[in-house]
C-alpha cells in the first residue's frame, strides 16, 4: 500500500516498523495529535529577554484507533512488544511533506552548518554562506577545484545519521526530489544531475534514478527535479547531486538551496524538514468494546538522532 491508494483524504496512512519491514497502517475511527519539533525559550537578562527556539526536541504522537479486529491490534502489539524486531523502528507521518532535515531543507539556515550534508571528493569542501540565498538569508556552498578525484568525487550527499545515512523506504514506493543550484561569480558553468540512490540493508546500492541534468548559471537559480520507485531489496533511498568532473575546468562554486524530498511521485510545494524520525511506542491503553474488538491509544515518542 502507498499514500496514493487512500482514496479518503480524512483517514491517515502512515508506516511504522523496522526498516526493512514497515507496515501501511490504515484504520477507520483513527485519529492522532503531533507535538511539533520547534520548542522556545525565554531567557531573562539584564538587558532584555532573548527567545531561544530549538529544533531538536523529541516529538511524539498520541495515536487513538477505535474498532479494531484482534488482527488489526496484532500489527501495532508486534511492533510495540518488538515482536517484528527490536527498535528503534521508523516513523513515517503521513502529514509530512519534506523528509529532510530543517537544516538540509533550508540550505543550512536552520544550525548555520553543513550537517547533513557530506562530500569526499579530493579538492571539495562545504560551507554555510550568506553570499547568496534562495529562500531566507543562507545556502549551501559546494566548493570543488579541478581534477575533481577520489572516491565518491564530485558528488553532493544529503545524509541522515542513521545506518546506511539514508530515509527508510518501502518496497515500490515513489519518492522525490527537488531544490536549486546556481554558480557563483565568473566560476566555470558546470552540470549537476540530482540523484535518487536505492541502498539494501547492509548499505549495498540496488539501483539510481537520475533526473535530468542541469546547467549552473551564475546570475539566476536553475530548478532541479529526480522522481523515481523504489525496487524490490532497496530500504533506503540516498539523494545526491552529481556533478560531471569534466565541467569543473577551474575552481567552482556550486550554491545549493531550497531541497524538498517527498514520498511520492509528484513533489508537492516546498515546505520545511521535518525529517524521518526513529521511535518507540512508549505507552499503550487499550478499551474492549466488545468480544473481537477493541479501542487503543498509544504514544510514539522520537528518540535523540
Amino acid at each position: 500500500m502507498t499514500f496514493s491508494d487512500c482514496s479518503d483524504a480524512t483517514v491517515p496512512v502512515y508506516w511504522l516498523g523496522p526498516v526493512g519491514d514497515l507496515q501501511a497502517i490504515r484504520m477507520p475511527n483513527q485519529t492522532y495529535s503531533r507535538a511539533p519539533d520547534a520548542h522556545v525559550v525565554v531567557h531573562a537578562l539584564i538587558d532584555g529577554q532573548v527567545a531561544d527556539q530549538s529544533f531538536r526536541e523529541q516529538r511524539t504522537w498520541d495515536v487513538s484507533e477505535s474498532f479494531l479486529t484482534y488482527a488489526q491490534r496484532l500489527i501495532i502489539e508486534e511492533i510495540r512488544t518488538g515482536a517484528r524486531g527490536l527498535g528503534p523502528y521508523v516513523w513515517i507521518d503521513p502529514h509530512t511533506v519534506n523528509f529532510f532535515t530543517s537544516n538540509i531543507a533550508s540550505g543550512t539556515n536552520t544550525f548555520l552548518t553543513t550537517e547533513g550534508f557530506s562530500v569526499t571528493g579530493v579538492g571539495e569542501s562545504l560551507a554555510s554562506t550568506t553570499v547568496v540565498s534562495q529562500r531566507g538569508t543562507r545556502s549551501l556552498a559546494w566548493t570543488l577545484s579541478p581534477i575533481v578525484t577520489g572516491s565518491g568525487g564530485g558528488v553532493l550527499c544529503m545524509t541522515t545519521s542513521y545506518t546506511a545515512s539514508g530515509w527508510a523506504t518501502p518496497s515500490q514506493q515513489p519518492w522525490s526530489m527537488t531544490g536549486y543550484v546556481r554558480g557563483g561569480g565568473t566560476d566555470p558553468i558546470v552540470t549537476v544531475t540530482p540523484r535518487l540512490t536505492w541502498l539494501n540493508a547492509s548499505g549495498g546500492i540496488v539501483g539510481n534514478t537520475n533526473g535530468s541534468a542541469v546547467v549552473t548559471s551564475s546570475g539566476s537559480w536553475t530548478a532541479f527535479t529526480v522522481s523515481g520507485t523504489a525496487p524490490v531489496g532497496a530500504v533506503y533511498v540516498h539523494p545526491r547531486l552529481v556533478l560531471s568532473p569534466g565541467t569543473v575546468s577551474a575552481s567552482t562554486i556550486v550554491y545549493v538551496d531550497t531541497l524538498l524530498l517527498d514520498m511520492r511521485a509528484s513533489p508537492r510545494t516546498w515546505h520545511v524538514g521535518e525529517n524521518q524520525p526513529r521511535v518507540m511506542i512508549e505507552a499503550t491503553r487499550e478499551t474492549v468494546a466488545r468480544i473481537g474488538t477493541t479501542s487503543q491509544s498509544y504514544t510514539i515518542v522520537e528518540l535523540s538522532a
